[in-house]
């Protein structure tokens, strides 16, 4: 799904171990798009979340799903998932609002997840 890698940049806090997260950006077929990982570890980060929001979609940890924008700037689709460890986000942006490009990228991220 991933058409070309753009760039990638640390995020967060610097330690002797390294950064604590990086983003990575690159291009799909249904837009461009930014991954991020945050260690919570390194961090010592956590996230409150209210349960009415949370789902399970992404391979059985913390998933929140939000699209944001309109037709003349375009839409945002974002999904951040959360373990013990990690904080992931994979956002993509697109000129056009598709009820269908949530699954992709929750697909997606079901891949990345497996990878990281």
């Amino acid at each position: 799904e991933i058409t070309s890698f753009i760039g990638i940049a640390p995020i967060g806090k610097y330690t002797q171990s390294g950064w604590s997260g990086a983003v990575e950006f690159f291009k799909t077929s249904y837009g461009s798009c930014a991954f991020t990982e945050k260690n919570l570890n390194i961090t010592k980060g956590a996230s409150f979340i209210p349960k009415d929001i949370v789902t399970y979609k992404i391979n059985g940890k913390i998933t929140l799903m939000d699209v944001r924008g309109d037709k003349e700037t375009g839409f945002l689709y974002q999904t951040t998932w959360i373990d013990n460890n990690f904080e992931r986000t994979l956002e993509c942006a697109n000129k056009s609002y598709d009820k269908g490009l949530m699954k992709k990228i929750i697909s997606l991220a079901k891949k990345i997840d497996l990878v990281g």
